[in-house]
């Protein structure tokens, strides 16, 4: 549940890779069952509402497959419910492990390496972690992009 400005906006998605940006009054509901809001495709789960603040202008998205992919966050369209559009290309078998809005100018360390080369466009197949190429495992991959991330929010 979410309570806030109505205003306020955020990032929905599902772990199968799509999302859109809404407002909150767009989630509201009168009815006491609530609404149809985000569409998820069969066998995949929504993943938790993405607050977005003023100059947070970049989307982070991982795939379980080492992947990450970077985006302008105004690539993604503002939908008031729905499936949404492709945030990353994932095979069948991979989901989305996260996704993150960041403001491109704050700096600090860089534990997996220059996050300007996962930049790209929506919707593409993100590039592989430099951790990879170091033979450390995913895990290792993703506990080094959540501190970077926890970094630059």
């Amino acid at each position: 549940m979410l309570s806030g400005n109505p205003a306020a906006t955020y990032l929905v998605c599902s772990d199968a890779g799509y999302g859109f940006v809404a407002n909150l009054e767009s989630m509201m509901s009168k009815r006491r069952g609530g609404k149809d809001f985000l569409t998820v495709p069969e066998g995949h789960k929504a993943l938790a509402p993405v607050r977005i603040e003023e100059g947070n202008d970049l989307l982070v998205a991982v795939r379980t497959k080492e992947r990450g992919l970077v985006f302008p966050l105004s690539d993604i369209k503002v939908l008031p419910k729905g499936k949404g559009v492709k945030l990353i290309a994932a095979d069948d078998e991979e989901i989305i492990k996260g996704v993150w809005i960041v403001d491109p100018r704050k700096k600090g360390p860089k534990p997996f390496g220059n996050p300007d080369r996962f930049l790209g466009k929506r919707a593409g197949r993100g590039k592989v972690s430099s951790a990879r190429s170091k033979k450390t495992n995913l895990h290792n991959y993703q506990d080094n992009l959540y501190l970077y991330l926890k970094l630059h929010i």
